[in-house]
């Protein structure tokens, strides 16, 4: 059986350290979850948080970054929260018709109709 790559895709840059570090608590929380799901496993690029306090890079560097992984996802899930990143990411998906989901439940159900082979074009 396929499993699913899935790039998840939320708030990052914020004004302080302190709401920076929970963005990138809910996208690993949200992460985990999608572990749950059977068939998924979570792409987190909030985890470059580590990679950037160590070896800073410009926003397009990350961004780039991101959408050349976002390229090897099945499916994007797009967290709640205000960010132009994630926009970015989530235009990206529609353009290349990566399948995007906002929650677990839809998330489970795109992948039955994936593992079932009836996926068609479900966001035209």
């Amino acid at each position: 059986m396929k499993n699913y790559l899935v790039y998840v895709a939320g708030p990052y840059s914020a004004p302080t350290l302190d709401e920076i570090d929970e963005n990138v608590r809910k996208a690993i929380k949200m992460g985990e979850q999608i572990t749950k799901v059977e068939n998924c496993i979570p792409f987190v690029p909030h985890l470059f948080h580590w990679w950037e306090k160590f070896y800073p890079h410009p926003y397009e560097f990350w961004l780039e970054l991101d959408l050349e992984m976002l390229k090897k996802c099945d499916i994007l899930f797009r967290i709640e929260g205000k960010s132009k990143g994630a926009d970015a990411e989530l235009e990206f998906a529609k353009a290349n018709n990566i399948p995007y989901v906002y929650s677990i439940e839809e998330l489970d159900k795109l992948v039955c109709i994936m593992t079932d082979g009836e996926y068609g074009n479900l966001y035209s």
